[in-house]
């Protein structure tokens, strides 16, 4: 199975957030013989502005659903601070 990529475009704005800053580390996910994601690490500053973009079926809803804590990922760090 050949796994897509995801691209990720930062945008910076001022905004009023309780976020102070975002961490991903190292963070797989695999459902089954299935790989998700593959060692993606990121971080973010609160009132950054993220488009997540890719094709159907590489991992952006996963990675979303880890980052509201909705799935656990399979290994990895996701750090939020406030």
């Amino acid at each position: 199975m050949c796994i897509s990529y995801i691209r990720i475009i930062v945008v910076m704005e001022q905004s009023h957030t309780a976020i102070t800053s975002l961490k991903i580390s190292h963070l797989f996910k695999d459902f089954g013989a299935v790989k998700v994601l593959r060692n993606v690490s990121l971080s973010f500053t609160g009132g950054t502005s993220v488009v997540i973009t890719g094709p159907s079926g590489s991992g952006k809803s996963t990675l979303l659903h880890i980052i509201g804590t909705l799935e656990a990922p399979s290994n990895g760090i996701v750090e939020i601070n406030n």
